[in-house]
């Protein structure tokens, strides 16, 4: 959602700064204050004099003799101080009493037995969540894949993955309802990606949730560079809004296997929960971060 509170902020910094300058070039004009401009025609030419309220007229000449010029600057400026001193003013009254609009914000301003549920409200609706899931598979279509020839399971709709236990994780995530995309590329740099294994939206909500299967984290060989490498990914998640926990969940394999009992309670617990207060201020940052949040995607400054 945008702020428009701190937009209007900006813009009274903004209005300020701005007459300051103007004031300073009245300043600086104050030898030309008082005087006024008429016009005489001749020949389809317009000629300028000057003069002071009750005083002579001062011939001038052409629009282009500097008092002419002079004159008008100052008047000019008067009039942008003006309309500034009217903006600054309506700004300071609106910010004053202008009330956010966010969920949460409307959310406190209600007796407590008036607050609906956050599922009931959110902004997302369904159509727009499609159109938004829809682009996002048009724009992974258009990126090859990495190593595409380690994609050797199919899954039940046709999708490829590399192991049977993605395609086993990719089956449950369906089921529960989550829009899912595998190893889509998030352009965290120009031409750099994250390629998460799971990319998860709730199909209500609009959450999105990242799900990464770290398969040979316990590995006997080379667990240690598997996990630093996750460790290197995970600072870019944060910067991306991405939270171990929160919003980017990861499961294991042991000697004992994939414990699917967990990771199927993990799954309903992530379709039916409630999105708390810190996820909502998560996904309107990254409505801000990523634009209009249609591809997930963020361009290094």
């Amino acid at each position: 959602m945008i702020n428009y509170k701190n937009i209007l902020l900006n813009a009274l910094q903004d209005h300020q700064q701005l007459k300051k300058q103007y004031k300073a070039k009245i300043k600086e004009l104050a030898a030309f204050d008082g005087l006024f401009l008429t016009t005489s025609h001749r020949e389809g030419k317009t000629y300028y004099s000057c003069f002071y309220s009750g005083g002579k007229r001062r011939y001038l000449g052409r629009e282009t003799h500097e008092v002419v010029r002079k004159i008008r600057d100052l008047r000019f400026c008067k009039k942008m101080v003006e309309i500034l001193d009217d903006n600054i003013r309506l700004l300071r009254e609106f910010t004053e009493r202008y009330c956010d609009t966010d969920v949460e914000s409307v959310r406190q301003r209600l007796p407590k037995q008036y607050i609906p549920l956050l599922t009931d409200i959110l902004e997302l609706n369904t159509d727009s969540i499609e159109a938004r899931v829809q682009a996002m598979r048009e724009r992974k279509a258009a990126i090859p894949p990495r190593h595409p020839e380690a994609l050797r399971i199919t899954t039940f709709d046709g999708t490829l993955v590399r192991s049977r236990v993605e395609a086993l994780l990719y089956e449950r995530f369906c089921s529960a309802g989550f829009y899912v995309l595998y190893e889509y590329p998030i352009e965290y740099a120009p031409g750099k990606y994250l390629c998460p294994d799971f990319l998860l939206i709730h199909p209500v909500t609009g959450q999105v949730i990242l799900w990464e299967h770290l398969g040979r984290w316990f590995h006997a060989e080379n667990s240690r560079q598997y996990r630093d490498s996750f460790n290197w990914k995970t600072d870019i998640y944060r910067e991306l809004g991405f939270i171990p926990g929160i919003n980017l969940q990861m499961s294991f394999e042991t000697d004992s296997g994939l414990d699917l009992e967990w990771i199927s309670g993990q799954i309903e617990h992530l379709y039916n929960s409630v999105p708390t207060t810190s996820l909502l201020s998560i996904r309107e940052k990254q409505l801000h971060d990523f634009a209009d949040f249609n591809l997930l995607i963020k361009t290094a400054s």
